[in-house]
């Protein structure tokens, strides 16, 4: 790959000189290694059983992994699990461990089988039967469900819903709206205090039909009051009691949830059977196990099939600092129905940002040591070259699918995420032992996100953006679509400029490039396309395609302590969109960590009517073009036609310097004879242009030209 091609300058020392340069570059086709050899190849069902794992008489998938386990020590091709169409009810976490890796370079795949007719859909719901008629009037009907008993085994109870219940209901496949209010007639409002004169809840209005006798509710521990701080944050809080006119929250989750900037301000209230009153709400009664739902007015409850997710964690594989989990493959599968509902207990929902919770720490009570990120339905750490390629996510409590620590040289390619509680996808961790770890296996890089297509995330919590990036370096988001989110499209870095004061940064040279994000920022501001943290030197932001933004602050935007971003050749449109701001950085800040600094936007295409907020500092915004009425050139409409799944990568050019944005970097690969980059005027020197192709290929040749352009009227 060419990733430095530098063409220098022929005008050293001329002040009123320009040098201009054209490059070609002739490749053949990317290259790609030879299939391997398969070993063994087995088979799962979801009725399956023994350890034959054959297509005659298939195993459980459990079975098969064992089965695995038995031949894999020394592996002289691929092991091959084909999972026959259906759905496996997952009792328990299907766990991998390192003694499920492949071996000798070799993998172990777990894919759809190639006959099957239907996915295989690794599921950990359970279907709740039985609805009667509990209020005719109302059209209110009821299902008995089951608890976890701890007195019986756990085999007789394993479909049992959890002692907490759950928080999701899914009606024919769709996720159905759990019992809500709008916020009140009248505002409710935090203003009343305990006797050490610390607010603990609110004071509910007197004059309104519906919350006036909210104390005479039947089940006041299952209300849950969602907020809305009006920036970023969306905390949720469990009520502990109300008396008369005073609604008290529990302790913990009021207090995590007022740190930094306090969320208050009443969305609405959530999770009362006196709330039931819209066709598709429905209400799960924790004391008494009653699970109640008013159909859709085009429902047939008696056919209709209701599913409620049990199992905690679909898929969790984890090695070890001395034995990583390595080369195992999920292809063509089906992710479907967790179940997360530590937001049931008096710790609440106290969102901190971009998925991530505030949660008391045995370390200490610095918020750097209480950050808690939620977990996923499928997740992997100290993992290296796990591949999960064109398989589905949906129904998910929480996140889809996650890399934690210690995660290295894994793909996520071709992939669907869509109704998920939270984000998509989550790579690396926010911990200052993540920041700066101690033992580079523990290092987050090398990961790649290609061609994922992500929408309707954050559809509980919904300050959780498309793609979570934490401390990671080297990680490679390219050509994913992501389209109808409530936050941001993806998030990258953390720390806002304080971690990096406190040890060497793991997190650098990340790309993010070829993405196309529209119709973003629907419910939750103060995000971006493509937003930043932190610093992360030798990163860019590249072609990049986006419109559509709901919200503010912006498209392109490097927040806090950002530092290390190159933005170039994006095209950023106001189309859809009442934002006006295509690129920020978030400078003026005491202390001055938290600015954005040495950052870099040149080369990108924006339309009319839009502006950046980009100038302070150390940052530098030059040579980006403006386009009318969306007549996009050339080389922004080549952007576009490729931005999102199964694009093609666009060489990425960059330069010391440019003297004006028609004589970008980008304009000397662009495959036109007749554009050039030309350095700035007195621009001293060696000036360079760097290409980088995006792939890997083999090179037969590469051509320059160098031209001296006198004076300044080029």
């Amino acid at each position: 790959m060419i990733s430095r091609s530098r063409v220098r300058a022929v005008a050293a020392g001329m002040t009123t000189a320009l040098t201009a340069a054209f490059l070609t570059v002739s490749t053949a086709a990317p290259t790609s290694a030879a299939p391997h050899p398969v070993q063994a190849t087995y088979y799962a069902s979801p009725t399956g059983s023994g350890s034959i794992c054959s297509q005659a008489s298939p195993c459980s998938l459990e079975d098969a992994r064992n089965k695995v386990r038995t031949v894999n020590s020394a592996m002289t091709g691929d092991i091959i699990v084909n999972l026959l169409g259906g759905t496996y009810e997952l009792k328990t976490t299907f766990q991998l461990t390192a003694q499920d890796s492949g071996t000798n370079g070799f993998e172990v795949i777990y894919q759809r089988d190639p006959g099957a007719t239907t996915p295989p859909i690794l599921s950990g719901g359970k279907k709740i039967t039985g609805f009667n008629v509990f209020d005719s009037n109302k059209k209110i009907y009821r299902a008995k469900v089951v608890v976890d008993d701890p007195t019986t085994s756990a085999d007789d109870n394993i479909y049992d819903l959890p002692a907490l219940g759950t928080r999701q209901l899914y009606v024919n496949g769709v996720r159905a709206t759990r019992a809500r209010g709008g916020a009140p007639d009248k505002a409710i409002s935090a203003d009343f205090k305990d006797t050490n004169g610390n607010v603990i809840g609110y004071t509910l209005p007197t004059d309104s039909e519906i919350y006036k006798n909210m104390a005479s509710w039947g089940n006041v521990g299952d209300i849950e009051v969602v907020a809305d701080s009006g920036n970023w944050k969306r905390p949720r809080y469990s009520v502990a009691s109300i008396d008369g006119t005073k609604m008290t929250m529990d302790a913990e989750g009021w207090d995590l949830g007022g740190f930094h900037y306090p969320a208050r301000n009443v969305a609405w209230i959530e999770n009362a059977y006196e709330l039931l009153d819209t066709p598709g709400e429905w209400y799960l009664d924790g004391r008494y196990d009653w699970l109640y739902y008013i159909p859709q007015n085009d429902q047939e409850i008696s056919t209709a099939t209701f599913t409620v997710g049990r199992t905690v964690k679909l898929v969790d594989g984890a090695g070890t600092t001395t034995a990583p989990l390595h080369n195992v493959q999920f292809d063509g599968l089906t992710f479907s129905y967790d179940n997360w509902v530590e937001p049931n207990s008096e710790g609440g929902y106290p969102d901190f940002q971009g998925g991530a919770i505030f949660r008391y720490s045995p370390n200490g009570d610095d918020w750097d040591d209480r950050n808690y990120q939620t977990p996923a339905g499928v997740s992997f750490s100290l993992a290296t070259n796990i591949v999960v390629k064109n398989s589905t996510f949906t129904h998910m409590a929480n996140a889809g699918l996650a890399f934690g620590r210690g995660s290295q040289n894994n793909i996520i390619d071709h992939n669907t995420f869509t109704d998920i509680s939270g984000n998509g996808i989550n790579l690396g961790g926010i911990l200052k032992a993540d920041h700066h770890p101690t033992d580079p296996v523990n290092i987050v890089k090398n990961n790649v996100i290609s061609n994922n297509t992500l929408t309707r995330v954050g559809a509980e919590y919904r300050d959780n953006p498309a793609i979570f990036v934490g401390y990671a370096q080297g990680t490679d988001v390219q050509h994913n679509t992501m389209h109808d989110l409530p936050y941001t499209g993806i998030s990258m870095g953390w720390g806002w400029g304080y971690i990096d004061t406190m040890g060497t940064p793991v997190a650098k040279a990340n790309v993010v490039r070829g993405n196309l994000i529209y119709d973003f920022m629907k419910t939750v501001p103060d995000g971006g396309a493509i937003y930043t943290l932190g610093s992360q030197a030798g990163s860019y932001i590249v072609n990049n395609y986006s419109y559509g933004n709901k919200n503010v602050f912006g498209y392109l935007y490097r927040d806090n302590g950002t530092a290390g971003f190159y933005d170039t050749n994006n095209v950023i449109s106001n189309q859809d969109s009442p934002i006006n701001v295509w690129y920020r950085t978030n400078v003026g800040n005491n202390p001055a960590y938290f600015d954005a600094h040495d950052n870099r936007a040149d080369g990108n295409y924006f339309s009319s009517g839009m502006q950046n907020a980009g100038a302070g500092g150390s940052n530098v915004v030059s040579a980006n073009t403006l386009v009318d009425n969306f007549a996009w050139p050339e080389g922004a409409q080549e952007v576009i036609d490729n931005a999102g799944v199964n694009g093609t990568h666009i060489p990425v050019a960059t330069a010391s310097s440019s003297y004006s944005a028609s004589y970008n970097a980008a304009k000397a690969v662009d495959g036109d004879a007749g554009s050039r980059w030309a350095q700035a005027s007195g621009a001293a020197d060696p000036s360079w242009l760097k290409v980088d192709l995006g792939d890997q290929y083999q090179i037969s040749s590469v051509n320059t030209s160098a031209y001296l352009l006198t004076g300044l009227g080029v």
